[in-house]
């Protein structure tokens, strides 16, 4: 697993900032509307842009319980790592997520203990954190608030879904090396081109699969060599044509 190589301050920001409104839902508190982040999306852009959890990046939680008269409050600290090149492991915190565990004087029936107290506290915590480094940044900048840009959002994500299922079709069809190989290196620019061609998510799931069909192709090969000493070739539509085609 390599690290991220930063190149500018805004780069880790600049790659997790957008968000798919697909995952997202308007909710309100009280009299206060804003738009929610499913928290298992923010976990893939992290494992998108740095990798797996626990080796690329994670977080440490400690859970507190804190009483406040008769209510308990579960209360649990988080801090945020990621592995950077030239930096090694760069931390975000400690932050803190609470959220109500008893209140004996709860209006609603079933709702004096919230088995999802801990939970909570900890999703909220870690959104803060992963808000620090840019992770769903245009929603909390309150971008999600105008209705064009949010058209443009839609547009573009629904563009990158096409390309990103054509272009999976392409690969798990190839049979030639040479040219999965030059498709890997070509996708490497579409995901930090201008408009994005390809997410985070679909370069790192694209990026798997070339992975699993390299391996797929050297175990023909060897089957062809031992059996009939043959091999075999790819044709048809490129993974460059797809994802470089704007319409």
């Amino acid at each position: 697993m390599e690290d991220v190589d930063l190149v500018s301050n805004m780069q880790i920001w600049e790659a997790v900032r957008k968000v798919d409104p697909a995952y997202t839902k308007l909710t309100r508190i009280g009299g206060r509307e804003f738009t929610a982040v499913d928290p298992q999306y923010r976990i893939q852009q992290m494992t998108a842009l740095f990798g797996p959890c626990g080796a690329a990046w994670g977080y440490e939680a400690k859970p507190r319980e804190l009483q406040v008269g008769m209510v308990l409050i579960a209360v649990v600290q988080v801090t945020l790592w990621y592995m950077v090149n030239g930096r090694g492991r760069c931390e975000v915190g400690t932050v803190t997520g609470a959220c109500v565990l008893f209140d004996p004087e709860g209006k609603k029936e079933g709702a004096r203990f919230n088995p999802h107290a801990y939970k909570s506290a900890e999703t909220d915590a870690l959104t803060k954190s992963m808000s620090r480094i840019g992770v769903a940044a245009d929603v909390f900048l309150g971008m999600f608030d105008d209705a064009e840009y949010l058209n443009e959002v839609r547009e573009e994500f629904k563009f990158q879904d096409e390309k990103y299922e054509r272009a999976m079709q392409v690969i798990r069809s190839c049979w030639d090396l040479k040219a999965l190989e030059s498709h890997a290196k070509l996708c490497d620019g579409y995901v930090q081109s201008k408009p994005r061609r390809l997410s985070p998510e679909g370069y790192a799931a694209l990026q798997y699969a070339i992975a699993e069909q390299k391996q797929m192709i050297y175990a023909r090969e060897v089957a062809h060599e031992v059996a009939e000493g043959g091999g075999s070739s790819g044709g048809g539509e490129t993974l460059p044509g797809i994802i470089a085609s704007t319409g």
